[in-house]
């Protein structure tokens, strides 16, 4: 699901052995392909903050409240980071600025434009055609760079499937996986490239 389908791309290209089948949800795959929205734009402006910014966010008091805005932000998120809490303020209150730049810098600089060449296998992708971090258009020029594979996306759902239809995502890879067939729904949409 999004920077995690793109550690599995990275993943397939490097150790094709480990990667049998892959079912990607909107992955960033190329330089500047993801949509600067505000939580994105708080991200963006985090990675040129001085150190000394960074050591207070890191302060638990400070990094609630930064996540109880993103939950009035973005309301579908707002599970996620109630479920997720104590390990999100765990792994940022203990990483250091570099760190963290670094891994902010990746979600904004993914390029694999020039590794899909050796990519093995045939992902399914799936996107929300009202996604607005990584667009539908996105992921159509992802499908048409890798050749014959399959998107599916699924009707008015943006950038959180996952989280907000899971059961779609569980029908797409049930029907792939153990049908051997496209999942049929009314909410599904497939392009074949």
């Amino acid at each position: 699901v999004s920077l995690g389908g793109a550690l599995l791309l990275e993943l397939a290209v490097t150790k094709p052995s480990l990667v049998k089948t892959m079912f990607l949800q909107s992955p960033p795959w190329e330089k500047d392909g993801i949509q600067k929205n505000f939580i994105e734009k708080i991200e963006l402006t985090l990675i040129n903050l001085p150190d000394k910014i960074f050591e207070f966010i890191k302060k638990p008091h400070v990094l609630k409240w930064i996540l109880s805005l993103a939950s009035m932000v973005r309301p579908n998120i707002k599970r996620i980071i109630e479920t997720k809490e104590e390990m999100i303020l765990k792994v940022i209150g203990s990483t250091d600025p570099i760190s963290m730049r670094q891994l902010l810098k990746s979600l904004f600089n993914p390029d694999f434009t020039n590794k899909l060449s050796k990519l093995k296998i045939h992902p399914i992708l799936i996107s929300g055609t009202n996604d607005q971090v990584v667009t539908p258009t996105e992921i159509n020029k992802l499908a048409k760079t890798l050749r014959h594979d399959h998107c599916v996306f699924v009707n008015r759902q943006d950038h959180e499937i996952a989280v907000d239809v899971p059961d779609k995502i569980a029908k797409i890879i049930w029907e792939w996986v153990i049908e051997k067939r496209l999942a049929q729904d009314q909410d599904f949409t497939w392009i074949s490239h």
